[in-house]
């Protein structure tokens, strides 16, 4: 009887597992925080510029479309050479996000999240 009382709850738990949507990046990371060590800093406009630097010249960088959507702060968009295709952040990005980095490490800043630095500046 228990282990039928197990099998049950088990597969309970899996079909459960199976039915929750898909956690995008931006619900599991804050937004800034490219690299998605959990931190929003310096290495993450680093990389947004990179990007940007790289989609402006042709050549393929390759942060992931989660990547792209944490850096995407200022509602910018790169064209990427030769195309007719563009990616959704540009110098600004990078800006905001190392600004909001100096403002929370030397000047201590209440901004509670990047989001709210950008607008508010």
């Amino acid at each position: 009887m228990e282990k039928k009382l197990f099998a049950a709850i088990a597969a309970g738990a899996m079909l459960c597992g199976m039915l929750t949507a898909p956690v995008s990046a931006a619900e599991t990371y804050q937004k800034g925080d490219v690299n998605m060590d959990g931190v929003v800093d310096i290495a993450d406009a680093q990389l947004v510029l990179q990007e940007y630097t790289f989609a402006i010249v042709g050549v393929d960088y390759g942060l992931t479309s989660e990547q792209l959507e944490l850096a995407s702060i200022t509602g910018s968009t790169t064209k990427l050479f030769n195309s007719e295709q563009a990616i959704p952040i540009g110098v600004s990005d990078a800006n905001v996000i190392f600004m909001y980095y100096i403002d929370k490490q030397v000047v201590d800043s209440s901004a509670a999240d990047i989001v709210s630095y950008y607008i508010y500046q």
